[in-house]
């Protein structure tokens, strides 16, 4: 065998002064081939010593200090050492930092160095998959229509550079639940729209039932909506326009007219609740009048009945509607960032806003780039609140999306007693539900906030009228019974009187009677005495005769009859007498008779008259206390009515802290923008703008290298990087892409040696 002459094997040295390589691999430069790279650092001062001694890498280099003196030697960092093999005349090119440098003489400096090795061996290595820990990820579409697809299966993830809780307000208004009827994203406050909810005890249950609203309720539920912003009652229309409420009353009328129906007043209806709402479930859209709200149109179906104009009446209610609320950043009053089509870019506006970017501070510190990771906690939130504890606070990022022009929120409510409204956010933390699921409540579980604060609005009754409606029948059952009294007396007392007057009429014809039988008995006797009397004298002439007749019969016929006849003549003379004596006794006791009568009747007449003036004295006396018991019991009736009336009016229902609330403007939810202080948000934009975001994704590291176009940041967990090369060598590589490297386009130089990062535009 014939072995050829072999040549002596020969090196080039190039050395360069300045270069801006990192030994820690911090920072490397994408270079797409050797010659890219050798081009790049012929632009730097360097000195090349031509035909050195072979180079072993792992030794020190012999320099010629006649091309380079020790003390300039010193300035040089970098080092080429490209190794030609003399049978191929293949070049092997290695890249190295200079450590240190060692006097030998004056003709020889040593030059200690370790390899670049990621200069050196970047070209022959391919990156394989590994735990993507963190690296940059494009946040939204260039459309702005959504989030991208990686950053959507990223943006959760924890970080490690925290905040100080967002507690910086930065924006704030009213969420607007109320639409207008024509125009669309067009909506009013809750100012514009309040219900007064009232519960009511039917007057009969047997009679009237209760209520369906959404179940059976014994209640019935009536309520007055209105205007804070005009202080007026609002107009309720059904879906197709027909009048249910006319409305247009201040709402001290409205209040004095349910003070003073009975309704709400008596004792046969009794107020049970009384409370206000900013929404009761049922839908409406609004209609206005320059500029306010003054009617309602409500879709709900529902049957709402007119109560006389004074409330609206709701029965069979199958099924309340949530109401959609929207969070309008161009109404606030101090308009500190513009709307953009959806809300994608007015997000993008408010970080603008907040970190001063058009100041130029921050373009000029941090770059162009707003990481809109900082959205989320805990560096910004997005919080509700209504001044009287409902309370939510939100993450940002955890919304699926930000395509809508505002962020939305449902608010459901209902005909209740005590009742609540609940808040829910409907885009939130979700899965596969949809954004539109406005009838399923287990589709907002995930973002709720309740409102079970209390409500009650105090209802003053008027005393007077609250009594008379509560007593009237009472009170007409006493003046009829006290009527009824005076009336059943004075009957009473005329028939008393009639009863004297008869009973005197009774005894004249008493007196006529007795009188008559007195003279009836007298003219009997008279007659029965005068015909005694003739008889008596009849029998005197004869018992004359008779005894003259005998004393005249010793004389003879003669004397016989001489006898006889003075003796009849005696006799009869003596009967005539007698008959006389008959007469003057019954003259005198017809005399008598007739003086007895007289005296009886003027007795009687007198007694008469004092029985019927004693009689009258009576009735009227009688009537007179009949009279005044009436008219004292009215009386006493009037002073009672008379005290209820100047008592105070009757709190039928005590109010809470509603008043406050309205005073306050606690009624109506608003929602607010917190951000972490300037100075916070600044250090987390410039980690964002550095190091990317935490991806924990097993990916090929190439899928980090070419997200934007200056450099970019990816830091791997159990990285493989693969090639046909010693294994502390590939060792090495895996630990620069462990540890994290920053890896720079090799079109931006100019920004790698300055490390500026304001031009790291997304690819």
């Amino acid at each position: 065998m014939i072995l050829k002459p072999t040549r002596r094997k020969f090196s080039k040295i190039t050395i360069y002064k300045g270069v801006p390589f990192d030994p820690t691999y911090k920072h490397v430069v994408d270079w797409t081939s050797k010659d890219v790279l050798d081009a790049y650092l012929n632009e730097y001062e360097h000195v090349t010593m031509e035909d050195s001694s072979y180079q072993n890498i792992m030794r020190t280099i012999r320099w010629d200090s006649k091309l380079c003196s020790f003390n300039d030697l010193l300035d040089y960092t970098y080092v080429r050492i490209e190794n030609t093999d003399t049978i191929n005349d293949k070049k092997n090119v290695f890249y190295a930092f200079i450590s240190s440098v060692m006097y030998v003489n004056d003709g020889v400096s040593q030059i200690f160095f370790h390899l670049d090795i990621w200069n050196t061996y970047k070209y022959v290595v391919g990156f394989n998959k590994a735990e993507i820990k963190r690296g940059f990820v494009k946040e939204v579409k260039d459309d702005y229509s959504d989030w991208t697809d990686k950053f959507n299966e990223i943006r959760h993830n924890d970080e490690p550079v925290g905040g100080d809780g967002a507690n910086r307000l930065q924006s704030s208004n009213f969420v607007m639940f109320n639409p207008d009827a024509e125009e669309k994203d067009k909506y009013y406050t809750d100012n514009s729209v309040r219900f007064i909810l009232f519960t009511l005890q039917p007057k009969d249950i047997k009679q009237e039932g209760g209520s369906f609203v959404g179940d059976y309720s014994q209640y019935h539920y009536q309520f007055i909506p209105y205007s804070m912003n005009t202080f007026k009652t609002l107009k309720v229309t059904d879906k197709n326009g027909k009048e249910i409420y006319k409305g247009g009353d201040s709402i001290d009328d409205a209040f004095r007219s349910v003070s003073e129906n009975e309704d709400f007043a008596g004792s046969a209806s009794l107020l049970v609740d009384a409370e206000v709402y900013n929404y009761i479930g049922l839908k409406y859209t609004c209609k206005t009048d320059n500029g306010e709200v003054n009617e309602i149109q409500i879709s709900t179906k529902a049957t709402l009945k007119n109560n006389d104009d004074i409330t609206v009446t709701v029965e069979n209610l199958r099924k309340t509607q949530p109401q959609t609320g929207a969070c309008f950043v161009d109404d606030t009053d101090d308009r500190k960032f513009d709307n953009g089509r959806n809300m994608f870019e007015t997000l993008e506006n408010y970080l603008k806003y907040i970190i001063d970017y058009d100041k130029g501070s921050y373009k000029e510190i941090i770059g162009k780039n707003i990481p809109y990771k900082i959205l989320g906690a805990p560096w910004n939130k997005l919080y509700f609140t209504d001044g009287r504890g409902t309370t939510g606070s939100f993450d940002l990022m955890k919304f699926n999306h930000f395509h809508f022009p505002q962020i939305t929120l449902k608010r459901f409510a209902g005909i209740q007693t005590n009742g609540k409204q609940v808040y829910a956010i409907n885009n939130y933390d979700r899965a596969s539900l949809s954004d539109d699921d406005d009838g399923h409540m287990k589709a907002y579980e995930n973002a709720m906030m309740i409102d079970n604060s209390p409500r009650d609005v105090p209802v003053l009754l008027d005393n007077y009228t609250m009594y008379l409606n509560a007593n009237k029948n009472q009170l007409q059952a006493t003046r009829k019974n006290a009527e009824m009294t005076m009336q059943l007396a004075k009957s009473g007392n005329s028939m008393q009187l009639g009863q004297t007057n008869r009973g005197i009429s009774a005894s004249n014809s008493i007196l006529s009677n007795d009188l008559s039988t007195q003279s009836a008995q007298l003219s009997r006797q008279s007659e029965f005495d005068r015909d005694t009397a003739d008889i008596n004298t009849a029998t005197s002439a004869m018992s004359g005769v008779m005894s003259g007749a005998g004393a005249g019969a010793g004389s003879g016929i003669a004397g016989i009859g001489v006898g006889a006849v003075v003796g009849g003549g005696l006799g009869f003379m003596s009967g005539k007498l007698n008959e006389g004596l008959t007469d003057r006794s019954i003259s005198n006791n017809e005399q008598q008779l007739a003086l007895a009568q007289a005296n009886a009747r003027k007795n009687q007449n007198i007694n008469n008259q004092l029985t019927k003036a004693n009689a009258l004295e009576n009735f009227a006396y009688a009537n007179r206390i009949a009279t005044n018991n009436y008219e004292a019991t009215i009386r006493s009736q009037n002073a009672m009515l008379a005290d209820v009336a100047n008592h105070n009016d009757v709190v039928a229902h005590q109010g809470t802290g509603a008043l406050f609330d309205s005073q306050n403007e606690n009624t109506q939810l608003s929602w607010q923008l917190f951000s972490s202080h300037k100075s916070v948000l600044m250090n987390v934009c410039l980690y964002f703008n550095l190091f990317g975001y935490t991806v924990n994704r097993f990916e090929p590291i190439d899928n980090y290298l070419f997200v934007k176009n200056t450099f970019n940041y990816v830091q791997t967990a159990n990285a493989n990087v693969l090639g046909n090369l010693n294994r502390t060598i590939l060792d090495q590589f895996n630990a620069i892409f462990n540890n994290g490297v920053t890896v720079w386009n090799e079109y931006k130089m100019t920004d790698f040696e300055t490390k500026t990062i304001i031009n790291n535009d997304f690819n």
